[in-house]
């Protein structure tokens, strides 16, 4: 466990140290380690208590019981470029902080794309997280769901975590805190959803 007075202070370009923040969200007691001869696959399951992975790796967003812990928004680069997905993570922010939803932004590596976290004070189910990525996708053309969609193997590379191409997944705005101390809630998802089904259509 991180100490709480330091979790926003931590070097994560250390990879042992990301690791420690890892241990202290992971809602399982494993995640999921990148294999080497697998393009952006993780296949392996490593436990939390043990050493760090070589290599990358991903965190459940649910716990065993398959209720999400995080929300993960993960904002590709592929398709529109790192210009789009950062487009795309500002205006999530901005809705999430006029929702009054704490979130952090990482950017994932050396490719541009984007990672937004929200941590959950209490689990939410699997249904209203994915009517939220649904919603979210006519905001952002960026984002890839599919963590969001699968609550048995739904994963993201968590704050400080390697990426394949080098560097790490990098805290761009907003406070660990965050995530190792949650206030967001469930109906505050449902008023978000509800939000942006009016404002579009």
């Amino acid at each position: 466990m991180i100490p709480s007075d330091q979790q926003n202070h931590l070097d994560l370009r250390t990879a042992s140290v990301a690791w420690r923040l890892t241990r202290t969200l992971s809602p399982r007691p494993q995640v999921r380690a990148a294999s080497g001869d697998q393009v952006n696959a993780y296949p392996t399951q490593v436990p939390v208590a043990g050493p760090a992975p070589a290599g990358p790796w991903a965190m459940y967003l649910t716990d065993a019981q398959r209720r999400y812990r995080y929300i993960g928004l993960d904002l590709d680069a592929h398709d529109g470029g790192a210009a789009q997905a950062e487009r795309d993570a500002t205006a999530i922010a901005t809705v999430l902080t006029q929702s009054g939803i704490a979130h952090v932004v990482c950017e994932s590596g050396p490719s541009g794309g984007r990672h937004v976290w929200i941590g959950l004070a209490e689990t939410a189910e699997a249904q209203l997280v994915r009517h939220l990525a649904h919603s979210l996708q006519g905001l952002a053309r960026s984002l890839d769901p599919t963590p969001l969609l699968n609550p048995a193997t739904g994963c993201l590379r968590p704050p400080g975590a390697p990426h394949r191409h080098g560097g790490a997944s990098r805290v761009i705005t907003g406070d660990l805190t965050t995530l190792t101390q949650p206030t967001t809630t469930p109906s505050q998802l449902v008023d978000l959803a509800s939000r942006l089904n009016d404002e579009l259509g």
